[in-house]
């Protein structure tokens, strides 16, 4: 008669068990997205004073003084509002400066069209950056989350994270194309109400698939270890949770060879 079998079988807490493999999460789960919805939704407020203007102006027979105030109190009431909500003072802030400064080129110019000029021109701005930044290999979407997670310039070191930084910046490249590939013509042929439009509609909804096409591309080029600690630092770095470290700090962190 032969002996029964003994040989142990791992228990499912047992630490000489085979490890099962790690499971990648995913790019945005429904946490992420609503934590992403909650601070860039405010981009959707800023594009709203703009659509008031064309509204107004049109409705006013082109009353273009008429359409400036209606503006500028439309931003006034969004900024209390988002006081009430909590939103960060200093976006706050940016937003009333911009519709102010955007409304003052409107009238001392006497171009409706202005009211959109300072938008365009910021878009052309971080287009140039966010450019340049790729092609002297110093992505800007690195810099920035490589400051507020307090790695400094280390990931340059990484070839691997080098190359995932700069595709992540080349999709913000892209928005800022797309934007001005439909903002220019139409404010060179003087289509405001048109500008209107596309202010709100590639605004917040754009800006919120760049910031998916980010996680997406960041996603596919590390591994689920370190994934999961970076989506958390990504979360917070976009929706201004974390503030940069100084410039010096950074340069100090990447030098140290212990980094």
């Amino acid at each position: 008669m032969s002996e029964p079998d003994i040989t142990p079988v791992p228990d499912a807490g047992d630490a000489t068990a085979p490890a099962t493999p790690t499971a990648p999460g995913p790019a945005i789960d429904r946490r992420t997205l609503s934590a992403l919805l909650d601070t860039w939704g405010g981009f959707l407020d800023a594009g709203l004073p703009s659509l008031v203007f064309v509204v107004v102006y049109t409705a006013t027979g082109r009353s273009l003084r008429t359409a400036l105030i209606v503006a500028v109190a439309a931003t006034l009431v969004l900024g209390v509002v988002r006081l009430v909500r909590r939103d960060k003072l200093s976006s706050i802030a940016t937003g009333v400066f911009g519709m102010a400064v955007s409304a003052v080129l409107a009238w001392k110019t006497g171009q409706p069209r202005n009211v959109f000029a300072l938008g365009i021109l910021l878009n052309a701005t971080f287009f140039v950056g966010y450019l340049i930044s790729v092609v002297v290999r110093w992505p800007l979407i690195g810099v920035i989350v490589g400051l507020a997670r307090n790695d400094g310039f280390a990931w340059r070191r990484d070839p691997n994270m080098l190359s995932a930084y700069s595709r992540a910046t080349l999709i913000w490249v892209a928005m800022f194309v797309v934007r001005l590939s439909i903002q220019v013509p139409l404010y060179l042929t003087n289509h405001v109400g048109a500008l209107g439009a596309v202010r709100v509609g590639l605004g917040w909804p754009l800006t919120i698939l760049t910031l998916v096409g980010t996680f997406v591309v960041l996603r596919a080029s590390v591994g689920p270890t370190a994934w999961a600690g970076l989506r958390d630092d990504l979360v917070k770095v976009f929706t201004g949770a974390v503030e940069p470290r100084t410039f010096a700090n950074a340069v100090r962190k990447s030098d140290d060879p212990k980094a």
